[in-house]
């Protein structure tokens, strides 16, 4: 499977944010949001091919060191699914992430991991128009199922009345909602935590940080 980067940090979005973490960067990804921090792993032919094996033994070195969580982010990694789940066999681990579009919906083998769902919002400006948002958003009822997380990047005031719309049509329980500063600043950060902040307070919503950003971390 083509990769962009592997590397050891923190986990700084989310629910597990602080959490020591292995990142497995798959390369490539369907979608090309406006405001992407990673642009360098959207196109599927970039990155550089690793086989299984040499995969399976970074992790396994790396749950035998740290007991970390393990990351699976991109790009797209659920496009690579069936490679992943091939390595989880062979690893017998459960302290494993999914950092996803929602794009695609998740293999039966996949469904005991947990999932950070980050649904694209219409500031994302994806080239394939309604049919791609509408695809994303049809499959938020099968994570619904799952251990999932729903994380909306913001990028404006004007986005907080989107969420709560989405939030309600689609049923998504507040608890399990998180809303996360777009930025790659940390004045950018700071600027839009204030307004989201005061939003998540009033509506019972969670707070996410990028402590990635603020750090200045990888």
């Amino acid at each position: 499977m083509r990769i962009s980067e592997i590397f050891e940090s923190i986990q700084g979005e989310g629910e597990s944010v602080g959490k020591v973490a292995l990142f497995v960067r798959t390369q490539g990804c369907p979608l090309d949001c406006s405001w992407c921090d990673t642009k360098y792993s959207i196109p599927f032919e970039k990155g550089e091919e690793k086989s299984i094996n040499e995969i399976t033994e970074i992790i396994r070195t790396f749950i035998e060191n740290k007991k970390g969580i393990v990351v699976f982010t991109g790009g797209e990694p659920l496009y690579y699914q069936e490679e992943i789940s091939n390595i989880l066999s062979r690893i017998n681990y459960q302290n494993v992430e999914f950092e996803t579009s929602g794009i695609y919906l998740p293999i039966e083998k996949l469904y005991k991991y947990k999932f950070n769902v980050s649904p694209k919002l219409s500031s994302s400006n994806l080239s394939g128009g309604k049919k791609i948002y509408q695809k994303i958003y049809s499959n938020l009822n099968k994570f619904l199922n799952l251990n999932s997380i729903f994380k909306f990047v913001i990028s404006n005031e004007e986005e907080l009345k989107e969420v709560e719309l989405l939030i309600e049509k689609h049923r998504l329980p507040k608890n399990r909602v998180f809303l996360m500063p777009q930025g790659s600043t940390i004045e950018e950060i700071l600027y839009r935590s204030k307004f989201i902040v005061s939003f998540c307070i009033e509506k019972g919503l969670n707070y996410s940080t990028r402590l990635q950003v603020l750090l200045n971390i990888k």
